[in-house]
């Protein structure tokens, strides 16, 4: 009986999410014409000090990657779409090169758990990073699942989307904020 419930939530949970994904009922957040959105910019401040455990376990913080702009997912392997997406960000980050950091935070998975995913797709390329607390997913006031931001080279958040996203619509986003 247990059994049968746990699937029929499964089941639930996953059609919901394709749900979310296939009618675009998902949050689009963006800084636009220069108008400071005071929402975005408090969840900058609040993210760019967090600090996270990279693969070999050293301290990261996300602010140790001003340089260029980020590109930044909350991911789990119990999501539908991680998979996928993981393999989008890594084309995307081969595309831009040093254009951009492309990081990817799991949602405090054990890092075994991780390390299934992650040897699928390969350690090159992304930038892993383990968030043992959940704090970036809470700091964006996570609802959905998954999560991704933009952020410009001063810190700032100038998209954020609150469901899965496909690699031409990283492109279509990076082409319209991050013009040459």
């Amino acid at each position: 009986m247990m059994k049968k419930a746990i699937i029929i939530i499964f089941i639930f949970l996953v059609a919901f999410a394709l749900w979310r994904w296939l009618t675009g009922a998902n949050s689009y957040l963006r800084m636009q014409d220069n108008e400071e959105n005071t929402e975005l910019a408090f969840i900058s401040e609040q993210i760019m000090g967090l600090e996270f455990l990279d693969l070999d376990g050293n301290k990261v913080r996300l602010s140790d990657f001003n340089d260029r702009p980020l590109v930044i997912n909350s991911w789990a392997v119990w999501s539908p779409f991680s998979e996928g997406e993981l393999k989008d960000f890594k084309s995307l980050q081969v595309e831009q090169g040093d254009k951009i950091y492309v990081i990817v935070i799991n949602r405090g998975e054990e890092l075994r758990r991780q390390m299934r995913v992650i040897d699928l797709i390969g350690r090159e390329d992304l930038i892993f990073l383990q968030d043992g607390e959940d704090k970036f997913y809470t700091a964006l006031g996570g609802v959905g699942m998954p999560n991704t931001i933009f952020i410009d080279e001063d810190g700032k958040i100038i998209e954020y989307k609150d469901s899965a996203i496909i690699l031409n619509e990283m492109r279509e986003i990076i082409s319209k904020i991050w013009a040459d």
